[in-house]
Parts: C-alpha cells; structure tokens; sequence
C-alpha cells in the first residue's frame, strides 16, 4: 500500500517514463533488497560454516591472522595442528557414532550450500542494472 502511495507521489513530481510496475517494483524490491541480499548470503555462509564444523568437516578452531601465524615458532604451528586435527576427529567420530545424526547433518549442509548459492544468485541479479 505504501508503495502504491509513493508511486502516486511521484506522479504528483511529475515522474516520466517509468511506467506504475516498474517503479512499484523497485519501492519494493529495489535498493534495500541490494543490501538485504547481502546480508542473507553472509548469514547463510555463518550457519554453513557453523553446520560444516557439526558435521565434523571443518575444524572447530577459529582462524588466525597471517600475522599471528607468523609470530608462532614451528613447535608452536606443529602442535596447533595437531590440535586442530585431533579436535576435527573427535567431532567426526562422535558423529559417526549416530548415522540418523549425520545423515541429518549432512542434509543440512547440503540444504545451507544450495541456500548460499540461491542468495547469491539473487544478490547478482538484483545488483544487475535496469538499463544498459
């Protein structure tokens, strides 16, 4: 309703050629939504990485700067590896153990992955320009 009333405010400021469909649309699904896919894409990308590490497929450590990196000795880089990949073991043996539970944490990550690619489909079709 709102949008229909800015489209008649617009006609009112003598909007010219842009026919009542076309500026509806782009009230409703113009400039927010290019930010708002945005947003979605990066959301599903978080539970993604969050389901990932569930299921054992990722490691459950958080990322470190290169910086950080740099500063560790290689005993330091050696035992945070084995760490991360004793850690990432676990997750997975404790999955393993209930197939009823990975199956159902793999289907959530398959179902996130496509999610991430639908969104970002979207975001690259709104952000597309209406004219060339």
């Amino acid at each position: 309703m709102m949008a229909e009333w800015a489209y008649l405010w617009l006609q009112k400021q003598h909007l010219h050629g842009i026919d009542r469909v076309e500026a509806i649309r782009y009230i409703l699904e113009g400039a927010a939504t290019k930010s708002d896919t945005s947003t979605k894409v990066g959301v599903i990308e978080v539970a993604l990485t969050k389901a990932k590490v569930a299921a054992g497929e990722l490691p459950a450590d958080f990322p470190t700067t290169s910086a950080y990196r740099r500063s560790l000795t290689a005993e330091e880089r050696q035992e945070q590896k084995m760490h991360s990949e004793a850690a990432q073991k676990n997750v997975q043996d404790s999955v393993h153990m209930d197939a009823v539970l990975e199956r159902q944490l793999h289907n959530n990550v398959a179902h996130l992955e496509l999610a991430r690619d639908v969104a970002a489909e979207h975001r690259q079709l709104v952000s597309m320009p209406l004219f060339d």
